[in-house]
């Protein structure tokens, strides 16, 4: 075995996928009764070719009660191989006996005889010689369940609508149909409890035309796992997941909608997208960088897809005009449901306030020692100055970065111990990432964290990504031991957070690296 594997990494994952159960035993055909699929939305991974497949244990089957969720029996697996000219990894989960979902990579040997389970942390730039910049990296476990513990069920890819047999013909990069769809999971008894109408009208995103309908798919299958109205970051207000239960309010939520990540150099007040513009639309703009900081999706891909860029490129300059009934599929039954659910939301606030009084206010206590003793206030109040020196500014209280402040270029640093730059407000900090900017932290909505929930900002710290799903956080942030705060104790910083004067403040965008130049290197 490689030096790298370890016998034992808590996951309980066999050491080598021929023991996964998906061979034959002796050798690498597939097992008869491990079944193949292919989504017809399949997810970009920079051009490698994919094979999938899944497994029931004998006498179960799917639950589709829930069209939109569907419920695996106890013992489900799912592989996923990916090659460049060869195959280099197939990923795997199973549902343990307590229903979590455990996830594991399998790294083949050049000859394609053994492939072995990769360490939990993942494994960067494998040589690849096929491969975009002929390096491949493997996924830790952490990237794994950030993309896929994100959507109501942590299978992704395997669902009514990517196996409609109603197949989207311009869905880019989908293979032809092989395997189980959604009629013959029903007609086999491996899937129970779906809605009649689903078999005889076969889920289909609906579109003004065949180009938005691939388009809509694409950002279905790209990125509306973590993008959806029901996961962690369904505080942004932007839903790409398509539904087949219920209408999907996608283009409503993107079209003329401003959008909250502004990338350098794009006006104040960007849109996610802009029918007819294509430069003016965030959307397009975060596909096609590979900038850590700007990119979308942030995780599993380094190379531009340029197919289906040229998709979308088209679909935003003739973007075909909207009827308000196009918009949202049924509008009475949208509006009825989004009445229910401000009903609940606004009934939930009423309990909040008024429920358990002393335990919020011991929540509030616990979080504002916390935010205290930990230093929160030194980077995220900015610091003004006064006869005594430099103090916080406890009228931006953790506010973050000031906006009207537009900071010039960072100096640059000659190589050697001195490599970290900070502004004199103490929220700007410059070094071999860019320039970042400390965030604000106030329950403000529209620039705070007033749309975040716990389990946000909890995923946030716990993994250093925004979000917990997007781009990385940059320095001094994420700080290794606030990962080591309980749970109780993050959801009181979250509730002290929440409970602080709003401040409006946008901080900017953080800044690329730039290159030191030779005139001083030597300084």
């Amino acid at each position: 075995m490689p030096a790298w594997v370890r016998a034992d990494d808590g996951r309980s994952l066999p050491q080598r996928l021929a023991d996964t159960g998906l061979y034959v035993a002796g050798g690498t055909t597939v097992r008869p009764d491990v079944q193949p699929f292919s989504p017809q939305y399949p997810l970009w991974s920079d051009g490698a070719a994919k094979r999938r497949w899944i497994w029931l244990p004998p006498g179960t089957s799917i639950d589709a009660a829930q069209p939109d969720a569907w419920d695996f029996p106890i013992g489900t697996r799912l592989w996923k191989e990916f090659a460049h000219g060869r195959a280099l990894e197939t990923r795997y989960i199973e549902r343990a006996a307590d229903g979590s979902w455990k996830f594991g990579s399998y790294v083949w040997d050049a000859d394609g005889d053994d492939a072995v389970l990769a360490p939990a942390s993942g494994l960067r730039d494998l040589p690849a010689a096929n491969a975009p910049g002929a390096h491949y990296t493997i996924p830790s476990i952490d990237d794994c369940r950030a993309c896929h513990e994100g959507a109501p069920v942590p299978v992704l890819g395997f669902s009514a609508l990517q196996l409609s047999p109603d197949r989207d013909p311009l869905a880019p990069h989908a293979d032809a149909a092989r395997g189980v769809d959604l009629r013959e999971l029903v007609a086999r008894g491996l899937l129970r409890n779906l809605e009649p109408e689903l078999l005889a009208h076969p889920p289909r995103i609906a579109a003004a035309n065949p180009a938005e309908r691939a388009a809509l798919g694409y950002l279905h299958g790209n990125c509306g796992n973590c993008h959806n109205d029901e996961g962690p970051l369904a505080v942004l207000d932007m839903t790409l997941a398509q539904r087949v239960a219920r209408p999907s309010p996608v283009l409503s939520s993107i079209v003329g909608v401003q959008s909250q990540f502004v990338p350098p150099g794009a006006p104040s007040d960007a849109v996610r997208l802009a029918p007819g513009h294509l430069a003016s639309s965030v959307i397009a703009a975060r596909m096609s960088s590979r900038d850590p900081l700007q990119r979308m999706p942030p995780l599993g891909t380094s190379a531009v897809d340029t197919e289906a860029l040229a998709l979308l490129s088209h679909w935003i300059e003739s973007f075909p005009n909207h009827s308000s009934n196009e918009l949202v599929e049924d509008p009475s039954m949208y509006s009825l449901k989004m009445l229910v659910r401000l009903s609940a939301v606004l009934l939930f606030a009423a309990f909040a306030r008024a429920g358990e009084p002393p335990v919020a206010n011991d929540k509030v206590a616990r979080g504002k020692y916390l935010v205290t003793t930990s230093g929160c206030h030194d980077c995220h109040t900015p610091l003004k100055m006064t006869p005594q020196g430099p103090a916080p500014d406890m009228d931006r209280m953790l506010s973050g970065h000031p906006e009207q402040l537009d900071m010039p270029p960072a100096p640059q640093l000659p190589a050697g111990p001195w490599i970290v730059s900070v502004a004199g407000t103490n929220t700007a900090w410059s070094g071999p990432w860019g320039v970042s900017f400390t965030a604000n932290l106030t329950p403000d909505k529209e620039t705070g964290l007033g749309k975040w929930n716990v389990r946000a900002f909890t995923d946030t710290i716990r993994t250093g990504r925004h979000l917990g799903r997007g781009r990385e956080i940059l320095p001094p942030m994420p700080i290794p031991a606030y990962r080591n705060f309980n749970d109780q104790d993050l959801a009181a910083i979250f509730v002290y957070l929440q409970s602080i004067p709003a401040v409006k403040n946008k901080v900017p965008a953080p800044r690329a690296p730039v290159a030191a130049t030779a005139s001083n290197a030597g300084n």
